[in-house]
Parts: C-alpha cells; sequence; structure tokens
C-alpha cells in the first residue's frame, strides 16, 4: 500500500514536472517574437501555479499525517513506559514500608504475595506465592501493616491458603484498645462483623479500635481487626451488639506476611497501629 501511494504522488510530480517544462519551452521560444505573447506568459505561469500548489500542498499534508501517526504511536509507547514505571515506583514503596517490618514488632515472618482470591459468598480465602519449602504450616497466622489479615488453612511445597478475617467461619479472641475490655470478633455480614460477650456496663464507642489478644495462642497480640461502626447496648440480654468493619482492605491486599516464631504473648500489648 506504502509503495502504491509512493508511486502514484512521483507519477503526479512528474506529470507536474512535465507539463512545466513544456509551458516554459513554449514561452521561451515565443517570448521574443511578440510582446503580446507577455500575456500569455503570464497565464502560463498563473495555469502553472494552480497545477502545482495543490500538488505540494497534497505532499505537505501527507506529510503531515504520516507525522502525526509517527507521533501518536511513540506518545503511546511513552504513555505505557510511564504507567509501568509508576507501577514499579508504587510496588517499590510498598516494599521499602514492608523491610524491616517483623523486626519492628519482634517477630518472625515470611513475606508473601497475593496471587490469587476466592470471592464465593461467605467464604473468603486468598492463595499466597509461599508454601511448605517457606516453612510455611497450616494455622499460622497472617498479618500485614494494616492488621491482621486471617491464617493459614492449607499448603503446598510452593503454595499456601490463607482464610482471611472477613470469612464467615472466622473466629478470634478481641479487645477494644481503648478500655481493654474482651470479647470475641466474628464475621456475620458482607462487609461487617460483630464483637460479642461484652457486656452491658462498658462503654464502647464508635471508632473504637479492636485488636488482636495474642492469648489463644494462634494470634500475635496488638494486630488491628477493625473499627467499632456502631453500637447497639438496648438488646435484651447481658451483652452488646457491637459491629466492627474490619480494618484491611482486603480487595486491594497484594502482599502479607506469614508469622512463624512463637510470638510473645502478652494481652496488655499497647504497641497496636493507631488508626
Amino acid at each position: 500500500m506504502h509503495s502504491y501511494k509512493k508511486h502514484k504522488f512521483l507519477l503526479l510530480d512528474y506529470s507536474v514536472l512535465t507539463g512545466s517544462i513544456l509551458l516554459s519551452l513554449v514561452l521561451l521560444f515565443t517570448a521574443n517574437h511578440s510582446e503580446k505573447t507577455s500575456g500569455l506568459q503570464k497565464a502560463g505561469m498563473e495555469v502553472l501555479g494552480l497545477v502545482a500548489s495543490p500538488v505540494q500542498d497534497f505532499r505537505s499534508l501527507v506529510r503531515v499525517r504520516a507525522k502525526n501517526r509517527r507521533l501518536a504511536k511513540e506518545n503511546a509507547e511513552l504513555q505505557l513506559d510511564l504507567s509501568r514505571y509508576k507501577e514499579a515506583f508504587r510496588e517499590n514503596e510498598r516494599l521499602r514500608k514492608l523491610v524491616g517490618f517483623g523486626e519492628r514488632r519482634g517477630l518472625s515472618v515470611v513475606p508473601a504475595r497475593v496471587i490469587g482470591r476466592n470471592n464465593m459468598a461467605g467464604v473468603k480465602t486468598i492463595l499466597l506465592d509461599v508454601g511448605s519449602d517457606n516453612k510455611i504450616e497450616p494455622e499460622l497466622p497472617v498479618v500485614s501493616g494494616e492488621g491482621l489479615v486471617g491464617k493459614i488453612i492449607h499448603v503446598t511445597p510452593n503454595y499456601s491458603t490463607a482464610q482471611l478475617v472477613i470469612d464467615r467461619n472466622f473466629r478470634a479472641a478481641a479487645r477494644i484498645q481503648r478500655n481493654r475490655e474482651t470479647g470475641i470478633f466474628e464475621m456475620t455480614g458482607k462487609d461487617f462483623g460483630i464483637l460479642s460477650g461484652v457486656r452491658h456496663r462498658v462503654q464502647i464507642l464508635p471508632g473504637d479500635i479492636v485488636i488482636t489478644t495474642g492469648m489463644e495462642s494462634l494470634y500475635p497480640a496488638g494486630f488491628v481487626i477493625g473499627i467499632v461502626d456502631q453500637v447497639n447496648d438496648s438488646q435484651p440480654g447481658l451483652f452488646q451488639n457491637i459491629r466492627v468493619v474490619p480494618r484491611v482492605h482486603f480487595t486491594r491486599l497484594e502482599e502479607a506476611f506469614v508469622v512463624l516464631n512463637n510470638y510473645r504473648m502478652n494481652g496488655d500489648d499497647t504497641r497496636a497501629e493507631k488508626r
């Protein structure tokens, strides 16, 4: 197609050039015979200009279009490169925040990437790119910089599956960070769970932070589970109905840590993250 267009332009150029030469020769031989030919010369130049100008304009337009296509292609490639660089920068920032995470909390941890998700109704798990070859075992806790993620439930040599805090079968001993009252957290709705076992006489406020107690020998103390969203202390019975929204943004979770060692189980650990 390109060669066809090129051949077409060349043929057009040759036609214009040939016409110009013939017209120039006619004018050259007749110019000295009579002054009357001056009008013919002028008319010939006008015709030549009318013929040559559109051809040059058309060629310029074709060159501009070709240049625009080339620039558009280069711009698309640059935008793609910029997108990749931005993603690499964000990933680097996330990983830098994760470096030294375990050391700051006195934990022995294995960093892992989230490479799959199971979002069936009520069943919430993630697939991690670490397994038994990395010393991962079932029942090990999984955490992130935002808080508690869940626990390992299945392991292969290279991969493992973690049950998330938002799974309908998840349970964890928890406490209110502000006043140290304890209860049991469990997921009950699509986006929230409840903290059960807290008596009516205890003041619980929306915005209170719910953390792990570290007393059930599974989850490290002081990791944020969620934030109190709603409190109903008027219901019958001994205990309040406390609604808790999980802290971790699971749909955006890309990296996590599997905790390996026997962490310090201290229910009074006050190093929990602040919102």
